[in-house]
């Protein structure tokens, strides 16, 4: 599911991170724009005509807000996992969902997973790496 929201500068590259994914399962990607006032969606409909899976776009006609953004998103879900990415975020790894699916299946207790992430602070060109707190593995 790919929330957004006046995010041209960064939503190339995001849409990018979900074509390079190599999965074994059927996907499909839901697309929540909080009605967006930049380029973003029309950057996404171009984008997307290069995907091999469905796309949904919900419809809005006005600005909800990140939370009830979020909510109408998960709401239209149907699958089995959901993977969340927002539109200044990308994925690098082309098994990122794969590694996730297959944990998640293969551990059917555990509800969710994620993975560590890196913070890049434009203005300065620092990448910064949070610590995982609580013993965390992070490696799959």
């Amino acid at each position: 599911m790919l929330v957004c929201y006046n995010q041209e500068e960064y939503i190339d590259q995001c849409i990018d991170g979900i074509l390079i994914q190599q999965v074994n399962e059927p996907l499909e990607l839901i697309v929540a724009d909080d009605v967006s006032i930049d380029s973003t969606l029309e950057r996404i409909r171009a984008k997307v005509s290069q995907l091999n899976f469905p796309v949904n776009f919900l419809p809005s006609e006005e600005n909800l807000g990140i939370g009830k953004n979020y909510y109408r998103g998960v709401s239209a879900c149907k699958g089995n996992f959901v993977a969340f990415l927002e539109g200044d975020d990308y994925w690098t790894d082309s098994l990122r969902l794969q590694k996730h699916i297959n944990f998640l299946k293969d551990n059917p207790q555990c509800p969710m997973s994620f993975n560590p992430y890196a913070i890049f602070l434009q203005n300065s060109k620092k990448l910064i790496f949070p610590k995982l707190k609580g013993g965390l593995n992070p490696d799959f």
